[in-house]
């Protein structure tokens, strides 16, 4: 991209993580001469723009968080955009459609994970249609004393409180 180069960056009005990574995003812009406005916008605007797809931004801050841990609901965005309506970059690659469709009948777990790998490569470094800034690590603590709740491998399930309680110390 050509130096002074000027884009609107869409992003989620949440302090940690979107506000504070896209603050770091637009300063390493800014180092290669990219000079990004900051569109912040409250959760509810902000999805409703992304699903809106009427172009009013050039790059968006995105989440992939599903409710279950099952990579095959993970990689579903990917798909080209008349497949994916979570798709908000907009593009089509039949390739990746075709890739998924094996995914989908491949029973052995070997196989899966090769043709999953092969699904990442193509997303993440063939085509780039979209960049993965960070993965959130789910760090859980919690007291000794707390009874009655199993962590999960989701920030989703496993939330319902009405269980937990705190033994006598």
């Amino acid at each position: 991209m050509p130096e002074g180069f000027k884009f609107r960056f869409h992003n989620r009005g949440v302090e940690q993580p979107y506000k504070a990574l896209g603050i770091w995003l637009i300063d390493q812009w800014r180092q290669i001469g990219l000079e990004a406005e900051h569109w912040v916008q409250p959760t509810a605007q902000w999805v409703a723009t992304l699903r809106s797809r009427q172009q009013q931004y050039e790059v968006s801050m995105d989440a992939n968080c599903q409710s279950v841990v099952n990579p095959i609901l993970d990689i579903t965005k990917f798909l080209s955009d008349d497949i994916a309506s979570d798709n908000y970059a907009e593009y089509q690659d039949r390739e990746l459609d075709a890739l998924h469709a094996q995914i989908l009948r491949e029973t052995n777990p070997e196989k899966l994970k090769a043709l999953l790998r092969q699904f990442e490569k193509r997303v993440l470094d063939e085509q780039a249609h979209y960049l993965i800034t960070l993965w959130w690590h789910r760090i859980v603590p919690h007291n000794a004393r707390m009874r009655g709740w199993k962590i999960s491998p989701s920030h989703y399930l496993n939330q319902d409180l009405a269980t937990v309680w705190l033994a006598p110390e």
